[in-house]
């Protein structure tokens, strides 16, 4: 029984698993920025105090011409950078 509960966890763990910033380059090089935004996205999402997804989302923005919300992110970045700091 402890098995089958070990193993049922590890499976929801893998779905659940994050987009790792490789997952993010290769769906840029594949000008996939849809795919990119969402899975940074999901990032920012799980780590909201972390600066370095919301400057990624922020130059995904950027590039999509997302411009207003660009500036929201890359202030984000910057405030969680600083709260580091």
């Amino acid at each position: 029984m402890r098995f089958l509960a070990l193993l049922l966890l590890s499976v929801t763990v893998s779905v659940y698993a994050l987009p790792t910033l490789e997952d993010v380059e290769h769906a840029v090089h594949r000008n996939d920025y849809v795919s990119a935004e969402s899975m940074t996205r999901d990032v920012v999402n799980a780590q909201p105090n972390s600066a370095k997804p919301h400057y990624i989302l922020a130059e995904i923005l950027a590039h999509e011409g997302k411009l207003n919300e660009a500036r929201t992110q890359a202030a984000q970045a910057k405030q969680d950078r600083k709260s580091v700091v």
